[in-house]
């Protein structure tokens, strides 16, 4: 199994606005410029481009996809993996920030004053009710996974509701936690 994580992110400009500047591509500019310097540790390499790369020292992968920057763990084979993983692509995010913001704070003639980041798992401005949006208006991102779910989890039987109820049964704890141990998912207000 593996997780994919998206992050939102978004430049300050010194006069209190922030940049129209695709602040994706900002950050994982800067994390390819400085890969044999800041974060040699990490032993970044990319196929392609530099939009795209790979993390040496375990597997990961770095991409802009879509407008965000996005962290892909390595397959593992458990969720105790799963969730070592998840916690070193926030820490690689959070120490690719701070070093970033130094920079900003030490450039006195750049444009820009701060770079924010976060887990981009719910979109904050979609309507409450979204039977009246126009699906061009609402934004679904998040963490998503996939999973290699043994074949006895899905017997041959007539009755496919019980296959998913097995399914189910073997995942829900872990889903269920990792929104309290990750703080993945979200919580959205409506006037009921």
């Amino acid at each position: 199994m593996g997780i994919e994580t998206e992050y939102g992110s978004a430049l300050r400009l010194k006069s209190g606005g922030f940049s129209g500047r695709d602040s994706a591509r900002y950050f994982l500019s800067y994390l390819w410029r400085e890969r044999r310097k800041k974060f040699a540790f990490l032993k970044i390499f990319a196929k392609h481009d530099k939009d795209d790369f790979w993390l040496g020292t375990n597997g990961g992968k770095i991409y802009y996809d879509d407008g965000h920057i996005e962290y892909a763990s390595p397959e593992c084979s458990g969720l105790k993996e799963i969730s070592l993983y998840t916690s070193v692509g926030d820490m690689i995010m959070a120490d690719t920030l701070k070093q970033l913001n130094g920079r900003l704070d030490a450039a006195l003639k750049g444009k820009y004053s701060h770079f924010f980041i976060t887990k981009n798992n719910s979109d904050f401005l979609r309507p409450i009710d979204l039977r009246e949006a126009e699906i061009d208006d609402v934004n679904f991102y998040g963490s998503h996974e996939n999973y290699q779910v043994p074949r006895r989890l899905f017997p041959a039987t007539p009755y496919p509701d019980k296959n998913i109820f097995l399914v189910f049964k073997a995942l829900a704890p872990f889903l269920a936690s990792r929104v309290i141990i990750h703080g993945l998912g979200g919580v959205i207000y409506t006037n009921e």
